[in-house]
């Protein structure tokens, strides 16, 4: 259930960035910024979605290897948008830099998701090879 909350979550997150790109594509085709960020934004509810089906069906470190991959390109591309933007420094790019803070901080939340989530199934496995 709480997996497909963050489907969701990751969903409306990535939906709201490419709404807030496609807002600035002038800004952002003056800055010579790439435009591949929107490409990139289905990836983050598909990084929930592997660990969902990917747990039980995949071999143990991939389905948690593919959901971090996931959200990788977008955490780069972000980054990329956020140092292009403060090079500008103007107050015209206020919303850009918004929209490129978004994408970047729901790529970390995925990330330590994926993260917390590795370190519970490792302690799991451990545990059961304990007993």
């Amino acid at each position: 259930m709480f997996e497909v909350l963050l489907i969701i979550i990751f969903g409306v997150m990535a939906f709201r960035v490419v709404i807030g790109v496609n807002r600035e594509a002038d800004l952002i085709t003056e800055l010579k910024l790439p435009m591949t960020l929107v490409a990139v934004m289905p990836l983050y509810p598909a990084g929930p979605f592997l660990l969902l089906i990917g747990a039980d069906s995949m071999p143990f470190p991939l389905a948690f290897i593919a959901a971090a991959a996931c959200f990788l390109p977008g955490l780069l591309i972000a980054n990329r948008f956020l140092k292009g933007v403060k090079a500008v420094g103007t107050e015209r790019v206020k919303a850009l830099r918004g929209v490129a803070t978004e994408a970047f901080g729901t790529a970390i939340a995925g990330l330590a998701y994926v993260g917390i989530n590795l370190i519970l199934a490792t302690a799991v496995m451990v545990i059961g090879r304990n007993f």
